[in-house]
């Protein structure tokens, strides 16, 4: 079983402006096969895209849903499965912009998506933010922020060649997965080393895992990537999403049966 904890907040950049909030994150409990499983997908609406906050929940909501239709007939989960959803919301984002007489562009976003069954985490992303996993010797990046050819240039989901920026990985097992987007990216990781910062995560794993009901400790999330901390760091919107694997008794279950 997991415990979530999960937020979007405004950026300074934003609220200084009164926009909103161009981050989305979606995350449901199903099962698969007979066993609990989550789901889980975080999107980033692309700061110069007109409909950057529809085109972020519209990719975080559809690949979700993409995945818990799967889920339901019990078939096959792959990390292929994972990307030919991707290739999906791309489409139901172009039929979207077409519907709507926009350009597909206008809705661009990045996208990160996560199922969680019995035995693996499989990750999917396009474009920045990462998804990271503790195992039981360590942290491990799962994925890493993708850049465009030029260093200030982002990937989305709605690229032309958005395809050949896909990311995969399959990891057994984890005891906790977070989940971001860019605006946590210089906190999270040590880019020098491409590794996890680990002593960002391991404070907020363990509060979910002492708490009794983690739900408890969503306004500390928020309050957290409000802060001026954070906002010293980062002016940019923000979402992190944070899974714990426990067992019965609420202890980091080490095994899984």
């Amino acid at each position: 079983m997991w415990r979530s904890l999960k937020s979007s907040v405004a950026g300074t950049s934003h609220t200084a402006l009164k926009l909103p909030c161009q981050d989305a994150h979606t995350v449901e409990e199903t099962s698969y096969q007979g066993n609990a499983c989550l789901v889980v997908a975080i999107a980033d609406g692309a700061g110069t895209a007109k409909y950057a906050e529809a085109g972020a929940r519209f990719s975080a909501d559809n690949w979700a849903g993409l995945a818990l239709d799967a889920l339901s007939t019990s078939s096959e989960i792959s990390e292929k499965r994972l990307t030919e959803w991707a290739d999906q919301v791309r489409c139901n984002l172009t039929d979207l912009a077409l519907r709507e007489e926009n350009p597909v562009g206008e809705y661009a976003c990045t996208l990160l998506g996560a199922v969680i069954t019995r035995e693996h985490a499989l990750f999917f992303q396009i474009g920045d933010g990462a998804w990271i996993a503790k195992e039981k010797d360590g942290y491990l990046a799962a994925t890493w922020p993708t850049k465009g050819q030029y260093a200030n240039e982002a990937v989305f989901i709605t690229s032309s060649d958005s395809h050949l920026h896909y990311q995969t990985k399959t990891v057994a097992n984890p005891l906790a997965i977070a989940g971001f987007t860019d605006g946590l990216e210089n906190l999270a990781l040590v880019f020098k080393s491409k590794t996890v910062h680990e002593g960002f995560f391991e404070p907020m794993f363990q509060h979910i895992l002492e708490a009794k009901d983690a739900s408890q400790l969503q306004p500390q999330l928020e309050g957290f990537l409000k802060s001026e901390k954070i906002n010293e760091r980062t002016d940019d919107d923000k979402t992190l999403v944070l899974i714990v694997r426990v067992s019965r008794d609420g202890a980091h279950a080490q095994s899984i049966g």
